[in-house]
This record gives C-alpha cells, structure tokens and sequence, in this order.
C-alpha cells in the first residue's frame, strides 16, 4: 500500500506588526521515504518527511512534516509539523493543514 502526505491548505495566513497578510500558494519542495526498525517482532515502519514552501511579500516560507506507517499498519498518520521557517522572527504564522492520502484508493 502507498501513500503520500497532502497539504490541505493552498495559502496560510501571518502577522507582522499588527497587520494581516497571506502567503502565495505553497508547494512541496522535497519528500523522502525512510524505513526506521519497528517494534518487537514488527516490519520496519516507513517514515516520510516532506518540506513545502511558499513565497510572501515579505520572503520564504517553509514547513517540514512528518509521517509514519508503524509496522503491521496499513495505513499512516501525520506526526508532527516541525521546523517552521519564516523570513521575519517576529512573523506569527498559522500551521498550513496536512493529510494522508493512500495512492490506492
């Protein structure tokens, strides 16, 4: 069974100095499929890590994301979304929505 991560989100929105923006549409960047050793007696799990970017009027965005499908699992679940970049540490950005999407549905 394959699968991918999927953004939910076309655009987020963000802050800076009290004023509202909104990004370009994002995109993905790069996405890597890894094995890491599984549990007791388990298969390996497959683990994907997939960075999406987007452009602003004020510079880059990225996020990177993961997700995993354990051992005798069939199906994966998002993990975390981590390393947030943003062009301005004082911009305050919404979390863009990410899902699992099986490629044989």
């Amino acid at each position: 069974m394959s699968w991918k991560i999927i953004l939910k989100s076309e655009t987020v929105q963000y802050q800076l100095d009290d004023e509202s923006y909104q990004t370009y549409p994002i995109q993905l960047v790069n996405e890597e499929f890894g094995s890491e050793p599984g549990g007791y007696k388990e298969p390996n799990d497959t683990v994907c890590v997939a960075t999406y970017g987007a452009d602003s009027e004020h510079g880059e965005f990225t996020w990177k994301v993961s997700a995993r499908r354990s051992g005798f699992e069939t199906y994966a679940v998002i993990e975390e979304v981590f390393e947030t970049t943003t062009p301005n540490p004082s911009i305050d950005v919404e979390e863009p929505s990410f899902d699992i999407e099986d490629d044989d549905e």
